[in-house]
């Protein structure tokens, strides 16, 4: 027998303040994950976020800082294209860039 998993989807901001604003007007949890299709774990989460920090908006997420701005990227892009056989340590060299010249390939391979 097969069985099938729920594809997650994010909350969405809309949602979860209509969890809180129907929370706050009385409603349980329970008829709010009925009324809007979601599971009751996902309500009292929101509502929990809610009480603890006061709004419904995602968390900053942590990550690596970028190394080039967008600018940066296409530009690396645009050299690229113009200049088909430059290398990448001369494409750092042009634009001035402080990053290695393996990201600079990296970032021209993305695109």
């Amino acid at each position: 027998m097969m069985v099938l998993q729920r594809v997650s989807q994010p909350t969405t901001l809309e949602d979860r303040a209509k969890f809180i604003w129907l929370w706050v007007k009385g409603n349980s949890a329970r008829n709010i994950a009925k009324e809007t299709g979601t599971s009751v774990t996902t309500v009292y989460r929101w509502i929990r976020r809610w009480r603890e920090r006061g709004v419904v908006e995602n968390r900053p997420r942590s990550g690596r800082p970028r190394i080039t701005s967008t600018e940066e990227d296409l530009a690396i892009l645009k050299t690229a294209f113009t200049w088909r056989h430059i290398s990448s340590i001369n494409i750092k060299r042009r634009l001035n860039l402080t990053c290695s010249p393996s990201y600079v390939e990296f970032k021209n391979v993305i695109y």
